[in-house]
């Protein structure tokens, strides 16, 4: 081997056991990243096995930790849901249970606070497009009494037309405005 040859460095791959579930889990405790906004998730997942890889001296990538996590949490619930579902006997708990019942309540909440979000941003949202459509009205309104009073109407209640059927009605005036202009111009040259 020359000296010129580049030596491909690799990274020793990591694998997770008891030791690093329970690290993992006691850093996500720490800092929650279901807690934070969507932006900044991850961020905290790289935080997360950031501080794993120099406490362990491991290579986790924040992917690798996010979904072990993801997995941990899934077995955690399938197992939960088994043991609820058989009457009468006592669950075998470990460790980690605490820790992941209580991953589960965060990620609860982080859940429902996603969808009171939402279901403020669409009801601002519809609260805007009512505002918006009360001052269509209005405007559609004070459009017809200004054609009922230009044309001479006495009525008590003004019809209101659409805004763009009041757009095409300008754009034929202003067209029969335009030939009357192009007659007039016409006869004054005929006439010169």
């Amino acid at each position: 081997m020359s000296c010129y040859e580049e030596v491909a460095v690799t990274v020793p791959s990591s694998s997770f056991n008891a030791e690093a579930d329970k690290s993992l889990l006691a850093k996500i405790i720490s800092t929650p990243p279901l807690a934070v906004d969507r932006k900044a998730v991850k961020w905290a997942w790289r935080g997360i096995a950031s501080q794993l890889n120099s406490s362990l001296g491991t290579n986790f990538s924040f992917r690798s930790c996010r979904d072990r996590a993801g997995l941990l949490l899934r077995m955690y619930a399938v197992r939960k849901r088994r043991n609820e579902a058989t009457s009468g006997t006592s669950e075998v708990l470990t460790d980690d249970d605490d820790v992941l019942e209580q991953l589960m309540r965060l990620e609860d909440n982080a859940i429902i606070r996603v969808q009171t979000q939402k279901a403020a941003t669409a009801s601002k949202t519809q609260e805007l497009e009512t505002m918006g459509q009360r001052l269509m009205q209005a405007a559609e309104k004070r459009v017809a009494m200004r054609i009922d009073i230009t044309e001479g109407y006495k009525s008590s209640k003004p019809k209101r037309h659409r805004l763009s059927t009041l757009l095409d009605k300008e754009q034929e005036k202003a067209a029969a405005r335009r030939n009357l202009e192009a007659q007039k111009v016409q006869r004054h040259r005929e006439e010169l």
